[in-house]
This record gives C-alpha cells, structure tokens and sequence, in this order.
C-alpha cells in the first residue's frame, strides 16, 4: 500500500535554486513508486486523487481522511455579538491569511477573527504586524496541543477556511483542519472546493 496523501506533482517546486538541486532527484526517485507495479492499493487524504488516475491510468486512489479521534461534543452557545470566528492550523505562506484580514475589515463589526497558528514564526509575526490595527476585529492566540484542540476551539463559533488555489494541492484541499472544526462541533464557512462543498452540502454544517 501506498498513502499518497495529497498531489506530488511532476516538477518540484521549491524556494530556492539549492532546495531545486537538492531535493530533485530524491523526488522524481519518489514519484517512481506512484505507479509501480509492487504496489497493489493506493489511498490520498484529499481531493488529488483523480490527478493520479489520468496521469498513471490506474483507478482513483481511495479517500482516507486525516480525521481526528471523535469528541463527545455539543455547539456551544451562541451568546450575542461578537460572533466569534476562527483560523486555527499552520502558518504558511500561501495560507491566504491576508485575504481573510481584508474580509474581516469589510464585514459587520460584530464578528471577530482569531488565529490559532503554529508553524512559520516569521508568517505569525507578519500576520501580527498586520493586524495591529484591528485588534479588536481580529486576534491571535498560541495554538494548543492536538488532543485539546477540539474542545479548545469548541468555544467559538465558525471555522473559516480559504486557500488561494496557487497551488495544485490547496486548489483540491481537504484540510485537517475542518475534520478538527467538525469534532469541534463549529459551523464552517470555506472556499469552494470540490472535497470541502461535498462536506458542507451533505451535512448541511456551513457555507
């Protein structure tokens, strides 16, 4: 078996001319057992795996998602205004955190932005400058252990998700994190993508 997880393109991308020289051929030595015939069962965590079935010819990988242990959880009450929103996951570069501050400065004031970000130290920093501003539109709070994090975020109401789809990946997201909003027991609101509207239209549990 081989656990694909998500869309291993045929040209790296990397950050620099050295991380291309470096990693290069480790990957295309890789993406040599995407197909091989050693292999007999293939699964992905998100919507990527139509990708490798045009590419390689073989049937759809299956979907296994990354979801966390069930939580015994309830919504919590929804008290007054604000309506209480939250991002919480890794601090990347192409998270589209810039995206969301701008709604954020566009919407009724009574709704407020948290970030629970781990990661990139750098990203958390610029996100913080950027904000300082707004505080009291949008927040920034240290992110919790995984075993915590569902009745951490259980507090709030609404996990916001949205990619920019520059990435082949981030285009076809199935993110942990709205496995973690669901146990959670928090409404989500996302980008469309094919794996995250399939989610929201079934269980009637967001936008």
């Amino acid at each position: 078996h081989i656990d694909l997880h998500e869309w291993f393109p045929k040209r790296l991308r990397a950050g620099s001319t050295r991380g291309l020289f470096l990693l290069q051929g480790y990957h295309a030595w890789g993406r040599n057992f995407i197909a091989s015939s050693l292999v007999d069962t293939r699964s992905v965590a998100g919507g990527s795996g139509y990708m490798y079935a045009d590419e390689f010819g073989f049937d759809e990988p299956t979907l296994v998602r990354n979801a966390p242990p069930f939580e015994d959880l309830t919504p919590s009450e929804v008290t007054g205004k604000p309506i209480r929103l939250i991002h919480h996951g890794l601090a990347g570069v192409n998270r589209g955190f810039g995206y969301m501050v701008d709604a954020m400065r566009l919407v009724d004031p009574g709704f407020h932005l948290t970030f629970m970000l781990a990661g990139n130290q750098k990203v958390i920093a610029d996100l913080r400058k950027q904000i300082e501003d707004d505080e009291a539109l949008i927040s920034i709070v240290p992110p919790v252990p995984m075993v915590d994090l569902a009745r951490e975020i259980n507090k709030y109401d609404v996990e916001v998700m949205f990619f920019p789809p520059v990435t082949d990946n981030l285009a076809t997201a199935l993110p942990n994190k709205m496995l973690e909003a669901v146990q959670g027991r928090l409404a989500l609101v996302t980008r469309p993508t094919p794996t995250m509207t399939a989610i929201v239209n079934e269980q009637a549990n967001g936008v």
